[in-house]
């Protein structure tokens, strides 16, 4: 009797554990409905998320000094302008290192999309011989480039802008010594927030023929494709100016300077490293943001026809002090490609 009564003790025990234990299970473990729920909500934040917006450029009217390859316009007057288009920020999903984008890129294909083949590169890791450094009064006279200004570190180029000991603002420039009339053009760029409101970082192709000239400038038109302006200082969205070439027989919105201007205005932070892109065609030009595509000009009389260069400036586009601010533009890599049957 002892041993029957010390076994049916173990048998309540073990019964009352797993009881214990399954409404434990069946309390924590989700229903489907609430996993339903959670991946719905979660979708946004996803790897590869991301959504696709398409608009198409509009014109404005702004003013361009034709002695520097930028604009002068303040941004503020762009915001207000009613026909400027605005793209929202995608989705992240390309905060890679620069080292790991290098590491990548180093095994891509000559060929993209069966579409373009690598013409020109460069990933800032032997020296700036790719280039003609720029030492020369900076845009509209606005201070100074000098080659001191660029220099290559962790495998980016970096431009640096500062208040010189004449108080004028120092800062700099290159253009590629490749020239090129249409092709993808590419840049991982970044610009530091700039409170003393001075400087723009711009990347952009140039006409590679002289002012003034049929293949040079305002003639040959100019594609800024990743521009900060000077406003807003802290950088919380840039622009794309494509500045089309001066028609004799064509549209002209800015009299002053004989030029037709498309805007975009990226609604995202351009202190984050962004991959721009330009695919300028003889008919067209799109512009992508990270991967995005985010905006065309399908005016095929407006679109620049000649060889263009391809440069990197951190201007300066006043002659406001920058006090003791020290800005800097950074760019992992650019490259250039050509059209190809591949």
């Amino acid at each position: 009797m002892g041993y029957l009564r010390k076994n049916k003790k173990i048998l309540l025990f073990a019964s009352a554990f797993i009881f214990i234990f399954s409404i434990v299970v069946l309390w924590t473990f989700p229903s489907d409905e609430s996993i339903k729920t959670a991946t719905s909500e979660d979708a946004s934040t996803l790897p590869g998320v991301t959504t696709l917006v398409s608009p198409t450029f509009t014109s404005a009217v702004m003013t361009t000094s034709p002695a520097k390859a930028s604009t002068s316009t303040t941004a503020s007057t762009l915001v207000k302008d009613s026909e400027t288009t605005a793209i929202d920020e995608p989705t992240e999903t390309t905060a890679r290192s620069s080292k790991e984008t290098n590491l990548q890129d180093a095994s891509a294909p000559q060929c993209v999309d069966n579409t373009w083949r690598l013409a020109f590169e460069d990933n800032f890791q032997n020296g700036l011989d790719k280039w003609d450094l720029y030492d020369s009064p900076g845009h509209a006279g606005n201070g100074y480039r000098r080659p001191s200004a660029l220099q290559t570190a962790d495998g980016n180029l970096v431009i640096t802008a500062r208040q010189g000991t004449d108080g004028q603002t120092v800062s700099g420039g290159m253009s590629a010594k490749h020239t090129q009339k249409f092709g993808r053009y590419e840049a991982r760029v970044r610009t530091e927030a700039d409170p003393s409101g001075v400087t723009s970082g711009v990347v952009l192709t140039w006409p590679a023929g002289a002012d003034g000239t049929p293949a040079g400038y305002p003639a040959g038109g100019e594609n800024d494709f990743y521009e900060t302006s000077e406003e807003p200082r802290d950088r919380n969205e840039f622009y794309t100016f494509i500045h089309m070439p001066d028609i004799s027989n064509g549209p002209i919105r800015n009299v002053a300077t004989g030029q037709t201007e498309t805007i975009l205005r990226h609604n995202s932070s351009a202190t984050k490293w962004h991959h721009m892109a330009m695919e300028w065609q003889d008919n067209e030009i799109k512009i992508f943001r990270d991967g995005i595509y985010v905006g065309l000009a399908t005016d095929p009389t407006v679109v620049p026809d000649v060889a263009h260069y391809l440069t990197l400036q951190l201007d300066a586009k006043n002659s406001n002090s920058m006090g003791s601010t020290v800005v800097r533009m950074y760019v992992d890599w650019v490259r250039i490609y050509e059209r190809a049957d591949c």
